[in-house]
């Protein structure tokens, strides 16, 4: 039962990460295929995680929507970064009991090295690009 505790506290675990959770508590040595039978007898299945971003923060949100309402839609540039991420600590599946909801994990999104597009974009299409290795910080546009 205490596994069970563990695991509901990280969802988000591998079963290597489970296996050495029980040696670091129990001193006993399982396989990655133990674990998933036993989570299987448990009634434990791998479940799609919903991500659930830390910074998130409704006031400012309605704040933000609220001043965009003063302009009109072609007055409107985007900015918007895309790219190829190698991303680290981020995992999209869970281990959770059958039948109790989807888990969801709080995590900040991280990404190791990466190549970017930074496309300007109104309504009329693309304004002007660049393409870039490493990441896009706001001292980028002073």
């Amino acid at each position: 039962m205490q596994f069970f505790r563990w695991l509901a506290l990280k969802p988000d675990s591998d079963q290597e990460e489970m296996c050495q959770y029980i040696w670091d508590q129990f001193h006993v040595v399982v396989s990655a295929s133990w674990v998933s039978r036993h989570l299987a007898l448990a009634q434990w299945s791998r479940h799609t995680l919903k991500l659930v971003a830390k910074e998130r923060e409704q006031v400012i949100r309605d704040k933000y929507i609220s001043a965009i309402g003063e302009y009109q839609y072609w007055q409107f540039v985007f900015i918007d970064e895309s790219g190829c991420n190698h991303k680290i600590s981020s995992w999209k599946h869970a281990w959770w009991p059958v039948g109790s909801g989807t888990p969801s994990v709080e995590q900040s999104f991280h990404y190791n090295k990466c190549y970017n597009l930074l496309p300007a974009v109104n309504c009329d299409g693309v304004l002007d690009y660049e393409v870039y290795k490493g990441y896009t910080y706001t001292e980028g546009f002073a």
